[in-house]
């Protein structure tokens, strides 16, 4: 009987134990605020954050939607606005996601880019067009448009591109923020890009870390509710893995 009875025993903890997991992931962190999803968690416990990270960036863009101070703070800078929809969804944000908003008339100062596959052996020549890496934010059909408005700007992305294909320390530069991926557009480069211009790269496709949104037209007598997919331009994939609203058709 000793052996049934240790084995139940056992059993009974080993659910309680998942019990406790599923429990905990609905429930604030130690900072107070709900948990961000990462690898690390099991399946219910990535959905349920995933479901407070939706939230999160709902509320965050009901909001912009018609509090003209809230909106300059998701725009500021990609730090700015992580922190913005950290407070405002009450959730805790890892320092390694990266968050961008943009203005709707601003897109083609804002970029969201798929790295090339990394061989070391090769210098492969690269072009952030290339349809396999261009994510955001111009529309597809007009993002060439950059290599005639500035075409400093289309060649450091392009010498980006390229050094990215072959040394794993300046994908890392790429990836670490929008910050540190403009720095290292403009050294490689050997250029200043303006204020205003930010950027995203994005090592593997399915990495969700980074996240960009084209606010909603702005309204301040309404208070709208805007979801997080509807405003979702990359990069991909959207949560939960199925498409968002397709961007307004740009013509200029």
């Amino acid at each position: 009987m000793k052996p049934k009875i240790t084995f139940t025993y056992c059993l009974f903890v080993a659910s309680l134990i998942c019990l406790l997991a599923v429990a905990q992931s609905n429930q604030p962190n130690a900072t107070g605020k709900k948990q961000w999803p990462n690898q690390r968690q099991s399946t219910s416990e990535h959905d349920a954050a995933v479901s407070a990270a939706v939230d999160a960036f709902t509320a965050t863009l009901t909001k912009a939607g018609h509090n003209t101070e809230f909106r300059k703070n998701l725009t500021a800078s990609c730090g700015s606005a992580k922190k913005t929809v950290s407070d405002e969804g009450n959730i805790d944000i890892p320092d390694d996601v990266v968050i961008m908003f943009y203005e709707p008339g601003t897109y083609g100062d804002h970029f969201g880019l798929l790295l090339p596959p990394l061989n070391e052996q090769a210098h492969t020549p690269y072009k952030y067009t290339d349809d396999d890496f261009y994510e955001c934010c111009y529309p597809s059909f007009s993002k060439l448009l950059v290599t005639t408005r500035d075409p400093a700007l289309a060649a450091a992305l392009d010498a980006a591109m390229t050094h990215a294909g072959y040394e794993q320390a300046f994908r890392d530069k790429l990836t670490a923020s929008c910050e540190s991926a403009k720095k290292a557009v403009e050294d490689e480069g050997h250029i200043q890009i303006r204020t205003g211009v930010e950027m995203m790269f994005q090592a593997n496709k399915g990495d969700e870390r980074y996240h960009i949104f084209e606010l909603p037209p702005f309204a301040a007598s309404g208070h709208k509710d805007h979801k997080y997919a509807d405003q979702f331009r990359g990069l991909y994939p959207v949560w939960p893995n199925k498409p968002p609203t397709p961007a307004p058709v740009r013509t200029k």
